[in-house]
């Protein structure tokens, strides 16, 4: 403790005499100022690059999980990238719906009697009452999928149908779709789905000239036309 309280008195004295010396104009000797852009031109590199950086910073690796050598990783697309994760956490898995409850959105993930059969079993398993699959089917196709899902297992399906897309430039075409919408209702469809643009209209035609694609506010829509 004696030894550290002279070395701060030294420190303390060697000061206060350096600053009166300073004041009877004895020059001290300054040192020489960095140059003022020194650290902005420096700041230009790019350390990411530099090798000693990335050692210091990653140690024997170029990057996190990436080697330094040449690998299939130099290669590799964005597309075929699927990393594992490294996240852990608590992982809880719902067997059963607490509830009776639906499943909304679905399409026909079933065609045999037999794979129909599996499906409705699964919704027992899982708790699912009742799927409304999106068939955008129409005509007789959609009366067949009434007869595969509806009626071999009453209450446990609903139905969407389709519009009939087939031939829009002829003049009949609007009164042709009503026509076919009311049909499938009557067969027992609860809805119209899945019907979709993203840009090539409804048929989903690329081939056809955009100004012939068919989409929600086209005039061969109007309900004028129906009359």
């Amino acid at each position: 403790m004696t030894k550290r309280r002279e070395f701060i008195k030294k420190s303390v004295l060697g000061l206060a005499a350096t600053t009166a010396v300073g004041s009877f104009g004895i020059a001290v000797k300054r040192c020489k100022p960095a140059p003022r852009f020194e650290t902005q031109r420096q700041s230009k590199k790019n350390w990411q690059e530099d090798p000693e950086w990335r050692k210091m910073k990653y140690g024997d690796w170029a990057g996190p999980g990436v080697s330094p050598t040449p690998g299939p990783m130099d290669e590799i697309l964005l597309k075929d990238y699927a990393p594992r994760s490294s996240v852990i956490v608590q992982e809880t898995f719902v067997e059963k719906a607490k509830y009776p409850c639906l499943d909304s959105h679905v399409h026909i993930e079933a065609k045999t009697p037999q794979e129909i059969d599996q499906w409705v079993r699964t919704m027992d398993k899982v708790g699912i009452e009742t799927s409304f699959i999106l068939t955008g089917a129409s005509g007789d196709d959609f009366k067949k999928l009434v007869g595969s899902f509806a009626k071999a297992h009453p209450g446990r399906f609903q139905l969407y149908c389709g519009m009939d897309l087939t031939d829009i430039e002829n003049g009949n075409f609007s009164k042709r779709v009503v026509n076919e919408l009311e049909r499938c209702r009557d067969m027992g469809a609860c809805g119209v789905g899945e019907i979709t643009d993203k840009g090539f209209g409804f048929t989903g035609d690329t081939n056809l000239p955009k100004n012939k694609r068919l989409h929600p506010d086209d005039e061969r829509l109007d309900v004028e036309l129906l009359t």
